[in-house]
C-alpha cells in the first residue's frame, strides 16, 4: 500500500528553485514530482480550458508517467493551486468587463456610436450598477436566546404578582413529579368495528 501523499511538503517546496531542492538532500522522485506539477501549472495556465483527460494526456507525454500517476498529479495541483475549471463569477465579471472595454474603444475609434451606447448598456449590465446592493444581513453572527423553565406564571401574565404555589403544589402531589411518575397497568376492552 502506498503511503499517503503529504500535501504540505510539496506546498512548501513548490517555489524553490532546482539547487535549492537538491541542498535539502530531498528524494530524486520528490524533485521530478515537483517539476511535473510546475509544468502542469504552467501548461493548463496557457491553456485553461483543457479539461483533466487533456492535462493527463500532457503529463504522459511529456514526463513518461503512468496514467493512474498522472491522475495523481492533477488532482495534487488542483489541491495546491486551485482547479481552474472552478471560475468564479467576479472572474468572469472582470473578464466581461476587460472584453466590452476593448470593443468600447474600437468602436469609439470608428465613430460606431449605436455600439458605444450598446456596450455601455452591457457594462451596466454585466456589473449590476442598475440595481440596488443586496442588503448583508450577517445571519451567522445571530446568537440564539436560551430558554429557561419556570413555573412562574408572572412571567407570562404581570398582573399575577403572587405565583398560585399551594395550587402548584397540590397538582404535584395528585399528579407527581416527573421523576416519580410510574405507569401503572390498566384493564381494557377491545372495540370491534362495528
Amino acid at each position: 500500500m502506498k503511503a499517503p501523499i503529504n500535501i504540505d511538503e510539496y506546498a512548501k517546496r513548490l517555489p524553490l528553485d532546482i539547487s535549492e531542492l537538491r541542498e535539502e538532500k530531498l528524494p530524486a522522485a520528490f524533485i521530478d514530482r515537483i517539476m511535473r506539477l510546475r509544468g502542469l501549472y504552467t501548461y493548463w495556465l496557457q491553456f485553461p480550458s483543457k479539461q483533466t483527460a487533456d492535462l493527463v494526456d500532457y503529463d504522459r507525454k511529456m514526463w513518461n508517467v503512468r496514467k493512474t500517476q498522472a491522475y495523481e498529479d492533477i488532482q495534487l495541483v488542483k489541491a495546491l493551486i486551485g482547479d481552474l475549471q472552478q471560475s468564479n463569477k467576479d472572474f468572469w465579471r472582470w473578464r466581461i468587463n476587460t472584453m466590452i472595454m476593448d470593443d468600447h474603444k474600437a468602436a469609439r475609434r470608428a465613430g460606431e456610436w449605436r455600439a458605444v451606447a450598446t456596450m455601455q448598456k452591457n457594462l451596466i449590465l454585466n456589473n449590476k450598477t442598475d440595481k440596488e446592493d443586496p442588503i448583508d444581513l450577517q445571519l451567522d453572527r445571530i446568537i440564539p436566546q436560551n430558554f429557561e423553565m419556570t413555573d412562574n406564571i408572572s412571567i407570562i401574565i404581570p398582573e399575577a404578582k403572587k405565583t398560585p404555589r399551594k395550587k402548584i403544589e397540590d397538582m404535584l402531589r395528585k399528579y407527581g413529579r416527573k421523576d416519580d411518575m410510574q405507569v401503572d397497568d390498566t384493564d381494557f376492552e377491545e372495540v370491534g368495528n362495528g
